[in-house]
């Protein structure tokens, strides 16, 4: 969604923005706080934490330790 002035812009229509009424118009919840964006909008910023979810299920967990990926966490082996 592109804002000039005060009309959003839709990237795919090029009209004005229909929020709720569109189906590209994704709602996410984030704690108790409800966002809600075009599904382009979304894309870049899911891709993210994504990343971030892989990288903490590949090095073992939220907590820092095992961070070296080839290795088992219960075990310390490498794994091929």
């Amino acid at each position: 969604m592109v804002e000039i002035g005060k009309i959003k812009m839709c990237p795919m229509t090029q009209k004005e923005c229909l929020r709720a009424e569109c189906e590209w118009f994704t709602e996410l919840v984030y704690g108790k706080q409800v966002v809600g964006r075009c599904s382009k909008a979304w894309i870049p910023i899911l891709m993210i934490e994504l990343r971030v979810s892989m990288d903490k299920l590949i090095s073992g967990g939220c907590n820092g330790k095992n961070a070296d990926r080839g290795t088992n966490p219960q075990t310390k082996e490498r794994v091929s």
